[in-house]
């Protein structure tokens, strides 16, 4: 399945936070001052493995955008060369290629760090900034220099072009919000008074807050009860002789960010589960598999066992320190019998908090 790439021009310039148009606490398509890519990954040998990741981001706005990325492990850990900047004009673009900055920027210690498997692997941040970001810093650093204009919409292109097969999703769309919003629904890039506590939250509470916001519910948000995702519901296409589903869940704890996932996070205090249920049904509603997964990365890539279309449900996942920002999708692929092309096919999972 192909896809174009496009540029969709906005011709007002959007320059403060309040600006924005998106529902604080849930990431959606809207303009906004951090994209993030919850997963990129490139084959180590591009013979045998000739998957590719490629970001594409937009400014939107009528003014020039300076942007800091930087792609950290799947565990979160920060990247010894990984970073870097660059100048958007007015309504121009900007992609690239994870390939190429692991071969052209990469240290020896980042490609130890980033190798899962075949994979090079883990997740990128894209942030608007005020000024130049040469020094290295990143944006858990008290003087990193956010910018508070939402002004970016970005795309994610996972390809393996010498199969002939590409496909994509929106990144994820982080606003800057405004100062009297509601206190979980910021601090993305954790609550700890850093100029990125602004950054809108999508972690349970934040999700519960906005769907309270959503029905009309006014008054200070609270934290979610038990502080667990309900359940994360995936549908995936699982089809022999060739058909694979990968699910992805990105679930990063901003407080503590390079401590891995909830798995980690939970072995490490010792107080909360560090398993969770997991059940696959098929499109008839036969119940498939039933056993428990774990999440110990900041990128979790997950194999479901057998064949068969459906849906799965990851359930009960803890919120550790209310500061874990989630979110997930399936990765289908299918190489036809017949020999006629390749497709990929990308299903964002529903959060329940």
């Amino acid at each position: 399945m192909k896809r174009s790439l496009f540029v969709l021009l906005v011709l007002m310039f959007v320059s403060v936070a309040s600006a924005s148009a998106g529902v604080w606490g849930q990431p959606e398509i809207t303009s906004a001052a951090t994209l993030v890519v919850p997963m990129v990954e490139s084959g180590i040998n591009a013979g045998t493995h000739p998957h590719d990741t490629l970001p594409v981001i937009y400014n939107q706005s009528g003014g020039t955008a300076t942007v800091h990325w930087e792609i950290w492990s799947v565990d979160g850990v920060e990247s010894e060369n990984l970073f870097g900047e660059v100048t958007i004009p007015p309504l121009g673009t900007w992609s690239g290629s994870m390939r190429d900055l692991m071969a052209s920027q990469s240290t020896a210690a980042d490609r130890a760090r980033m190798a899962q498997g075949p994979f090079y692997r883990g997740f990128m941040t894209f942030d608007v900034i005020s000024e130049s970001t040469t020094d290295g810093d990143t944006p858990f650093d008290a003087d990193y220099p956010f910018s508070n204009n939402n002004i970016l919409t970005g795309y994610i292109y996972y390809v393996r072009l010498a199969e002939g097969s590409s496909n994509g999703l929106p990144m994820l769309h982080i606003e800057a919000v405004d100062s009297d919003a509601d206190t979980f629904l910021e601090g993305f890039y954790a609550s700890n008074g850093i100029a990125g506590g602004n950054r809108e939250e999508i972690d349970v509470s934040a999700r519960g807050c906005a769907i309270a916001r959503s029905q009309g519910q006014s008054g200070p948000c609270t934290a979610d009860a038990d502080g667990l995702v309900d359940r994360i519901r995936l549908r995936m296409f699982l089809q022999p002789p060739t058909g694979e589903t990968r699910i992805i869940v990105f679930a990063w704890n901003t407080f503590d960010p390079e401590a891995g996932g909830p798995t980690a996070l939970c072995t490490a205090s010792g107080t909360c589960d560090t398993s969770y249920s997991y059940r696959r049904w098929d499109l008839s509603g036969n119940l498939i598999e039933n056993r428990s997964i774990t999440l110990p990365n900041v990128v979790n890539v997950i194999d479901p066992i057998g064949t068969g279309s459906g849906e799965a449900v990851i359930f009960d996942i803890p919120n550790v320190g209310n500061a874990t920002q989630f979110y997930a999708f399936t990765f289908n692929s299918f190489t036809p019998a017949s020999g006629s092309a390749s497709w990929d096919a990308i299903f964002p999972a529903s959060i329940i908090p």
